[in-house]
């Protein structure tokens, strides 16, 4: 016959419960499609030809800005872009580095693009003051 003792039961259960909340960390939840479009000014389809990252430390994160240079195959919608064009689209993220769980933060863009990566682009901008991949997921990889 077995015994069940709910102490260590109920202690096992907390601790994996508390284990699971502090190391997990919120960050923004990716956005369909249809409201990254409603959102940007600009939709573009492209392949990135290099992207020029710079980092920098600070309150125990590490911060990556960086600039995708994507030449345009297709424009969904804006107007001061057209096929051909070459584009710069920044983007940020941060990675935590300090002692301990991370706190509940935004952590910038997912699916950072790489080199020759073909591209649906979601931005806010203009040519005058650049353009911003919407975040979190604002770069997309083409069908």
């Amino acid at each position: 016959m077995s015994t069940t003792y709910p102490g260590t039961i109920m202690s096992a259960a907390v601790a994996l419960f508390l284990s699971i909340g502090l190391n997990a960390h919120a960050d923004m939840v990716n956005k369909s499609q249809k409201k990254l479009e409603a959102e940007a000014s600009h939709q573009l389809t492209g392949t990135v030809q290099r992207t020029y990252e710079q980092k920098e430390t600070r309150n125990k994160f590490e911060y990556t800005h960086g600039v995708a240079e994507v030449a345009v195959e297709a424009v969904g919608k804006g107007t001061d872009i057209e096929k051909g064009d070459r584009v710069f689209v920044r983007y940020w993220k941060k990675r935590w580095i300090g002692r301990g769980n991370p706190p509940t933060d935004h952590y910038g863009h997912s699916n950072i693009p790489q080199k020759s990566d073909k591209l649906e682009i979601y931005v806010k901008g203009d040519r005058r003051s650049g353009f911003d991949a919407l975040s979190p997921n604002g770069f997309y990889k083409s069908r």
